[in-house]
């Protein structure tokens, strides 16, 4: 699984989506999907919040939606 993967799976569906999300449609652990969203986000290539609805977690999407 690759930062590639995560970035274009975030970019495909063009909405705020949980670390839960991204793993569930990439078939992967949310430890590996976490790491790749965090690095991605250092890296200024997503964009992150906290998630409101919920208090608990991120949200995670692409900077060019």
């Amino acid at each position: 699984m690759s930062q590639q993967d995560v970035f274009n799976i975030l970019k495909k569906k063009k909405k705020w989506m949980t670390t839960k999300e991204v793993a569930k449609v990439l078939n992967q652990g949310e430890g590996s999907i976490s790491k790749n969203l965090k690095k991605l986000s250092d890296s200024g290539d997503i964009l992150v919040k906290k998630n409101e609805i919920y208090h608990q977690g991120s949200l995670w999407k692409t900077k060019e939606d």
